[in-house]
C-alpha cells in the first residue's frame, strides 16, 4: 500500500520530483488525516461553526484531499518552495 501511495504522489508531483519531496508530501498527507483522528469534537465544532456530522466529515475529507493534491502539485513544480528552488541552484 505504501509503495502504491508513493507512486501516486510521484505522479501528482509532476516532472522529476526529488525523493525528499515525495517523503515530505507523504508525511504531510498523513498528518492532515491524523488531525481528524486526534482533534476533540468540541474543538472541531468550534473551528467549523457547526456540529460534527457524517456530511461535515465527508466535506472535510474532500477538502483535505484537494488541498493535499494541490500542495503536492505546487511544490513539485517548485512554486514557492525553498527546497525545490535550492535544489535547482537558487537561493534558499
Amino acid at each position: 500500500l505504501q509503495r502504491h501511495k508513493l507512486k501516486l504522489i510521484r505522479e501528482v508531483a509532476g516532472h522529476q520530483p526529488t525523493e525528499e519531496h515525495i517523503r515530505f508530501s507523504d508525511f504531510s498527507d498523513n498528518n492532515l488525516c491524523r488531525g481528524l483522528l486526534i482533534i476533540n469534537q468540541n474543538d472541531l465544532e468550534y473551528m467549523v461553526g457547526e456540529p460534527v456530522t457524517e456530511a461535515l466529515l465527508d466535506r472535510l475529507a474532500d477538502h483535505i484531499t484537494h488541498f493535499s493534491l494541490a500542495g503536492t502539485r505546487a511544490t513539485g513544480k517548485g512554486k514557492g518552495n525553498r527546497m525545490a528552488d535550492t535544489a535547482r541552484g537558487g537561493k534558499p
